[in-house]
Order: C-alpha cells, then structure tokens, then sequence
C-alpha cells in the first residue's frame, strides 16, 4: 500500500522548512459569527447617535407592504450588508442599502452595482474586496467544500515544510479561525484531466479522500476535512505531528524523560499493542499498509502514538521519489536480487491501486495469484542517497504479512531504545558481516538484508530481559523475532501479533489495562491480571483459587482468538495457510 499520510506527515524523514509564514489577523465573517455578533446592542454600538433614531422607523419604500423597523430589517435580510459597512467604515449607508432595495442575497456585488451604492470611491474598492470576507463557508469536521476562484477559504497558515522524498508536496501546519488553539496538517494535491500531468482527477481526489474517512481507528490518523479550490485539492489532518517515531527515539522529549522507568516501559509496551491493534483494523477491513517505517509512525505532545500513510500518495504525488527508509524496512519477500553488480542501479517498487481498490483486497495463500490481489508494476524510482544494492527489484505481490515484519522491524528499534542501545550501534550490528564497495559506497543496512544478525541482535535483547528478570520485555522482544520471521509464512498475521501483545500487556507490574483493544470482561474485572494473580498467589495475598480463575480468563481470551481466527478463514481469508496465523516457535510454544 502506498502512503498518502506520509506526504503530510512524512517530511520527518529530512525535509525543508520553508520561511515561517506569520499568523495573520483576518477575520472571517462565516454565517454563524455573523449570527452570534449581529445583536440590537451591537448594531446601535457601531451607528452614529445620529442615525441610531432612524433603527426604529419603518421601511421608507416598503410603506403599507410592512411593518419591519430598520433595526429588524437589518437583523432580517443585510446582516452580511451590514458587517461589511461596519468593517469599512461607513456604517451608517446601511439604510441607504434597504431603501435602494438590496439584500444579503444579493452578495456578491459586482463593481458596476456597487457603484450604485453611493459608498464613494475609495469605499467602493474596499467593499468590493471585503464582501468576501462575509461570505466564507466555514470548514467543519467530515465536511467537503468546492470554493470558488475567488471565494475565501478560512484557514490560517503558519508553516510549511518541503519533506525531502516529495518532489511536489508542500506540508502545512494550520489552524481554523475558531480553534486557534487547535492545529492541523494540510496536504495540497494537483487536480487536473488525463492531460494534464503530475495530476489526478476530481473524482479520483474524492474517493481517495472519502476511503481514507473510512479508516476510523484511536490509533490512525484522521481526515478533519478537505476542500478544493482551483486546480487543487487540500487535505486537512488531525491530530498536527510534531515527532515520529525516528525522532522520538533519537531524542526524546523532556516529558518522556520525566517518566520513571515503569512508566516509560509501560507506555512502550502500550504503543506496542495500540499499533498491532491499528494494523490488524487495517487488515480486517481488506487494507494493507506497504509503507511502515519509523517516519510512518507519529506520536502527538500527549504521548499517543499514530500510523501514518494509509492511502495512496502514489496516486497523489506522481513525482514522489523512493526514501530509502521504505527499503530498509521492507520485508525480504517485497525484494529479490537480480543480477551481481556494484553499480548502482534504479530501484523498483510496487505501484499500488488507490485505496478505494483496495477495500475489496482479501488475503490469499503465498504463491497464489487473485484479482483482487494487489499487482505490483515496475516503476523507476530513486534512492536519496547510494547504496550497496545488487539491483533490486520488488516480487510480491501482497503487502499482508508484509507489513507484520516492517512494524516488527519498528519495533525491534523500540525494544532496543528501552534496553538504551543506540541505533547507531544497531545499524552497525546489522552490517557487521557486510563490507561496503570498492568505490566506497556504504553497505545494505536493511533488515530484509542482513536477518541473520536481526535475529542474533533479537536474542541479545533477550538475554538482556532475562537478565534484568524482565518477564513482559522478554515476551516482547519473542513476540517481536517471530514478527521478523524471514518466511511470511511462519509469521504471526497482525491480529494475532496484536493478541499476543495484548497478553505481553497484561503481565505489566503496574496492573494496568492495555490502552488499546480493552477485552469486554475485562472491562469489568478491572485490576484482574493473569501476572498479578500470580504473583499474589505465590505471596499468600490470594488464594489458588483464585489465581486459577485469572489464569483461566486467560486461556479463555486465547480460546477466543482461536475462533476469530477460525471466522476469518471461512470468510475474509479463504484458504489461507494456517500458518500465516498461528506462525510458529514462539507462538506455538507460548500461547497455543
């Protein structure tokens, strides 16, 4: 799956700040400030005390037809009329307004008719600009607007950035008038015909935009709204990213750092769990990802972690280019060597259908072909910077369990970043047995390159748990290596990672609740833990009986995702191997 989110949320992996752009001071006159500001009060606060008497006469050329005041007129029919004379200071041509026959249904004015008004000159010009800024249709959440050329779009920018990976797409951070406190990202996409190049259609921004709507999780980033004006299309995100993953684990806010260590592996673990939740969404609604990586996972000032990229920027972004970062993450089934050669060469990678094709997406077995199955095309890209590549070129044909090693690759960074290893002495241990060209260029980082030292890198984490008697770290890093399984077969597929997780949780020390994918009965049991129980058990606080019975609730959640998993291969995953769900080692050993 390509990555929509990224192009607003990805400029994290390198980009360029543009100039700061300052918050301006605007006032947007939309139909419901208009409704909340026009009082008596305030109509009579903005009149000359000369004029103020004229507010309670009746119509002058309406006599006999009504009994409207000037003061109800204005509150009836030129409220807009109104707020504009006020703004450009003759406020008291109001009435010349009613008596010349005009109403709010009249906006927008063309220069000639506001010649008419008898404003003055100067006054003309200003109204003529300033009509708009009374006629702005407000954005509101879940909402779609097609603006006209000339109409105003109330939204405030104050930054932009250009994400190195993008050739065309600038990121902007945002606010709404009335939440200027509340920021979000805009993306801007080009519309245009077939003929038109680098662009997609109206039509095709919609559905995009209308799918994307559809992927309603905790833990995936929301379309607020989107508008079009002109020749483009505008994305509005929320929550507004300041840090992904990347970055967070390079240099982690003073607030993380604040945490005490129970806390800080708490919080880990739950991010753990909440993003296998968010992917097995993904999945379960006929979904898949094709671009996890560090710089696709977005964390907000609260702590609460995100998946980005959940579209297709492909379709949004034709000049996007390949970041590295999407190689290296990748599972060794998305790419297999061609021909022996030091020579760098461009990289392929798949070219995927939009995201309304893949909601009809369904799992097939490996090795099989479906129609519904994505197809990837060849499609020359480059990296950002050299590699040792031997050619590669991308081969699969399904993104499924694809996904389940790149987030287990993210993961592995997670697990490393609590056991303070650095990345740069796991990038080092992956490359270890790797030497770099003749010519100098570095050597293949990816994981999908070099498992064999993931796999011994996995075990020292391990070691490091059993040596720090650390239970629930140790099953993470086991649930994590069964994730990085060479084989797509042998691995977990997300909602099972996400169970396991969920159990890894659920041994934490502080008795908590995972954050994400609450069970019903614990629902009601909260404080009940198989880990708790146990260890009260052993120091005499409980009885046997009742530790039984926790533990018992346990293999009944188990039981559970037996039958789930059942469901799914008769209906969604139709003649899957059963190994793509159970996987093995681990899982087999640990949670059958």
């Amino acid at each position: 799956m390509a990555d929509m989110y990224s192009t607003m949320y990805g400029g994290y992996g390198g980009y360029t700040e543009l100039a700061v752009i300052s918050p301006t001071t605007n006032t947007f006159w939309d139909d419901r400030l208009i409704e909340e500001t026009l009082t008596p009060t305030w109509i009579r606060k903005n009149l000359p005390q000369s004029a103020q008497k004229q507010l309670n006469e009746q119509l002058k050329y309406a006599e006999g037809l009504t009994e409207c005041t000037y003061e109800e007129w204005i509150l009836e029919k030129v409220r807009k009329f109104f707020v504009i004379l006020v703004e450009i200071g003759v406020p008291e041509k109001i009435f010349d307004v009613i008596d010349g026959s005009w109403d709010d249904d009249d906006l927008p004015l063309p220069q000639a008719n506001i010649e008419t008004l008898g404003l003055g000159a100067k006054a003309e010009k200003i109204f003529f600009k300033k009509q708009r800024t009374v006629m702005v249709r407000a954005i509101e959440p879940g909402s779609h607007i097609d603006y006209a050329d000339d109409e105003i779009v109330p939204i405030e920018v104050i930054s932009s950035r250009l994400p190195a990976s993008r050739a065309n797409s600038v990121i902007d951070k945002v606010y709404l008038p009335r939440q200027a406190d509340v920021y979000y990202s805009r993306r801007r996409v080009q519309l245009g015909d077939a003929l038109t190049p680098d662009s997609m259609s109206t039509e095709m921004f919609l559905g995009e935009v209308n799918a994307m709507r559809s992927m309603s999780h905790d833990h995936i980033v929301n379309v607020h709204a989107s508008y079009t004006q002109g020749e483009f299309g505008y994305i509005i995100l929320t929550p507004l990213i300041e840090q992904n993953l990347k970055s967070f684990l390079s240099n982690p806010p003073q607030t993380f750092k604040a945490l005490d260590k129970a806390a800080k592996k708490s919080l880990l673990l739950d991010w753990m769990h909440c993003l296998t939740d968010a992917l097995a969404f993904l999945h379960e609604e006929g979904v898949a990802h094709g671009d996890l990586k560090p710089t696709s996972i977005i964390i907000d000032s609260s702590h609460k972690i995100y998946l980005a990229d959940i579209g297709n920027t492909r379709v949004l972004d034709p000049r996007q280019i390949l970041d590295m970062e999407r190689y290296e993450y990748g599972a060794p089934e998305l790419w297999a060597r061609k021909l022996s050669t030091h020579e760098i060469s461009p990289a392929t990678t798949p070219v995927s259908t939009s995201i309304t094709s893949r909601l009809r997406i369904r799992r097939v077995p490996s090795g099989h072909s479906s129609p519904d199955s994505l197809s990837p095309t060849s499609s020359s890209f480059h990296f950002e910077k050299p590699i040792s590549l031997d050619a590669w070129r991308n081969t699969s044909n399904t993104y499924w369990n694809s996904d389940v090693f790149s987030l287990g690759a993210c993961f592995a960074d997670i697990l490393s970043f609590y056991a303070k290893r650095k990345p740069s002495a796991f990038l080092q241990h992956r490359t270890s047995k790797r030497r770099g060209s003749r010519d100098g260029v570095a050597p293949d980082t990816s994981f999908h390159a070099n498992l064999p030292q993931v796999d011994s890198w996995m075990e020292e984490l391990e070691k490091y748990g059993r040596g720090k008697h650390d239970e629930t770290y140790v099953l993470a890093a086991s649930v994590t290596r069964e994730m990085l399984h060479r084989d797509s077969a042998m691995r977990p597929d997300a909602r099972a990672s996400e169970q396991c997780f969920y159990r890894v949780t659920l041994e934490r020390s502080n008795y908590e609740l995972p954050h994400c994918g609450e069970h019903e009965e614990d629902k009601s049991r909260r404080g009940i833990r198989s880990g708790y129980w146990a260890r009260s058990a052993r120091s005499g606080s409980i009885t046997t009986d009742e530790s039984e019975l926790s533990e018992q609730r346990v293999e009944e959640r188990l039981q559970r995702l037996s039958v789930a998993e059942e469901k799914k291969k008769t209906k969604k995953y139709d003649g899957v191997n059963p190994a793509m769900i159970t996987g093995g080692g681990f899982f087999a050993n640990q949670w059958a």
